[in-house]
């Protein structure tokens, strides 16, 4: 009886150890990208562009009233550009409630946070928080953005058309 049951538990043991668990790195540079957001009851479509050292530029594809308006985010300033005219504001920052802004702020923020532990092969997801609330990032297991979701403010962005530049 005791050899069964020997048995019996290494086999448990064994199996309960087959998905291996692993951290993943996401990648949020050199890279470009379609990102499709809901913010509450509005959509918005962005290509965007993030180079090596993280300057992020999105323009507006739709809604077609602002398309072509150009956003660019980098760690000291944030910049509008919409028909030859610029705004870069005086306190570095574009509104709270910019929804690109948001998507900056989480790609800024996600190397520090922690990530939920999945196994081999599944997606991976960061939890972190930024000013608009508390954001659950997924990756693919390679470490490409998949979706950015923040809860509160019925945020979420789907990144579609990923190519590494």
């Amino acid at each position: 009886m005791r050899k069964i049951f020997a048995i019996f538990f290494v086999c448990a043991i064994i199996l309960c150890g087959c998905g291996k668990k692993e951290k993943t790195t996401s990648n949020l540079s050199d890279i470009s990208f379609v990102a499709d957001i809901s913010y509450y009851d509005e959509n918005f479509s962005f290509k965007t562009n993030i180079d090596k050292k993280g300057e992020m530029t999105a323009q507006v594809v739709s809604p077609e009233d602002f398309k072509n308006l150009k956003f660019i985010f980098n760690s000291d300033s944030e910049t509008a550009e919409f028909m030859g005219f610029t705004y870069t504001p005086k306190t570095g920052k574009l509104p709270v409630n910019n929804v690109v802004r948001i998507m900056f702020e989480a790609i800024e923020d996600v190397g520090d946070n922690t990530v939920i532990t999945s196994k081999s092969g599944e997606n991976h997801k960061i939890k972190g928080k930024i000013d608009a609330g508390e954001y659950i990032f997924t990756f693919s297991p390679s470490g490409l953005p998949l979706r950015l979701e923040i809860s509160d403010i019925k945020y979420i962005v789907r990144f579609s058309d990923l190519t590494l530049v």
